[in-house]
């Protein structure tokens, strides 16, 4: 009897001796995405008007502005 009691004792303190392997199979995947526009909106959402109305007279275009631009670009 104190056999089989000693050899159950030694096996449980054998079982927490042992090293456990983590076995990680899941990939974490970023599905967050989002375009530099509309950070770059998010951002001057967050600024001061003034700010943004600078913005805005620096990097806003009339459509005959872009048309000039679009001209100067086509091979002659």
């Amino acid at each position: 009897m104190k056999t089989i009691f000693f050899l159950i004792v030694l096996f449980t303190i054998a079982s927490c001796q042992t090293p456990k392997m983590v076995v990680q199979t899941q990939v974490v995947k970023d599905v967050t995405y989002i375009s530099e526009q509309d950070a770059l909106g998010y951002w001057l959402l967050s600024q001061p008007q003034q700010v943004r109305d600078d913005f805005k007279k620096d990097f806003t275009f009339s459509g005959e502005q872009i048309k000039e631009i679009v001209d100067t670009l086509k091979k002659h």
